[in-house]
C-alpha cells in the first residue's frame, strides 16, 4: 500500500460497556474517522452470542442478551466502502452476568396503629444477618382511612426498630412509601446481591382514601 493509499484509509474504533446482566440490552457503537472524505460508509456487523435486535446496517446495534448469562459477547464492526486494502474491521468484547434472582417478601403485616411488629421485623434481620451480601427494603403503605403522612411514620418506626432495638446497620435496610392497601401495611422484602429492588404494589386509588380523624 502507497503512503496515498494508506492515508486514504479510515481508522476505525467500536465502543461497548465492560459489562451488563443477562437480558439487559447490550449496545456496541462503531466510529469512524480519517479515510477518504468522499466515502458514505457502510456497516455489517456479527455477534459471537445473543441476537442483533435493532441496527443492523448503521452505526449502532442493539443485542439482545438473553441467555448468556455467564459468557462474553464479541460484536465486530465490517465497515465498508474504503479500499480494500484499508483494514476496517474492529471488535469490541462485553461480559455478561448472570441474571440476578429477584428480591424475596420476607414478610408483612398490618399495622393500623403504625407500630412496628417486632416478631417479624425480627425474622427480617435475622435473614439479613445470614447474608452480609443481601440487601434489605422496607415498603408501607396506607390504609383507606390513613393520613398522608402515616405510612411514613409505620415505615420509620419499622426502621428505627432495625438499627435502634437489633442495632442492623442503616445501609442495610431501605425503606419507602408505596401507596395505599386496604389495611395499613408494612412489607419486607429481601434482594440478592446485585439483585433489583422490589415494586410497590398499591392496590387502592388515592382518590379513594378517606382519612380519618386524628384522635382527641
Amino acid at each position: 500500500m502507497s503512503a496515498q493509499d494508506a492515508a486514504s484509509c479510515p481508522t476505525i474504533t467500536v465502543s461497548c460497556p465492560d459489562s451488563v446482566r443477562a437480558s439487559e440490552e447490550l449496545t456496541f457503537t462503531a466510529g469512524v474517522s480519517g479515510g477518504d472524505a468522499n466515502v458514505q460508509p457502510t456497516y455489517n456487523w456479527s455477534v459471537s452470542a445473543g441476537t442483533i435486535s435493532s441496527g443492523q446496517g448503521t452505526a449502532t446495534i442493539v443485542v439482545d442478551t438473553t441467555g448468556t448469562g455467564g459468557q462474553t459477547i464479541t460484536a465486530t464492526a465490517d465497515v465498508g466502502g474504503f479500499s480494500p486494502e484499508c483494514s476496517t474491521s474492529q471488535s469490541c468484547t462485553t461480559s455478561v452476568a448472570e441474571k440476578s434472582a429477584p428480591a424475596k417478601k420476607a414478610g408483612e403485616y398490618i399495622t393500623r396503629d403504625l407500630k412496628a411488629n417486632t416478631a417479624i421485623l425480627d425474622n427480617f434481620v435475622i435473614e439479613l444477618m445470614n447474608d452480609p451480601t443481601a440487601q434489605g427494603y422496607i415498603i408501607a403503605y396506607g390504609g383507606r382511612t390513613s393520613r398522608p403522612e402515616d405510612a411514613q411514620k409505620a415505615a420509620d418506626n419499622a426502621t428505627n426498630y432495625t438499627m435502634n432495638t437489633r442495632k442492623m446497620d442503616g445501609a442495610r435496610t431501605l425503606s419507602g412509601v408505596g401507596g395505599y392497601r386496604e389495611e395499613p401495611t408494612v412489607e419486607l422484602w429481601i434482594a440478592p446481591e446485585g439483585g433489583a429492588p422490589p415494586m410497590a404494589t398499591p392496590t387502592v386509588d388515592p382518590k379513594d382514601v378517606k382519612p380519618a380523624a386524628p384522635k382527641g
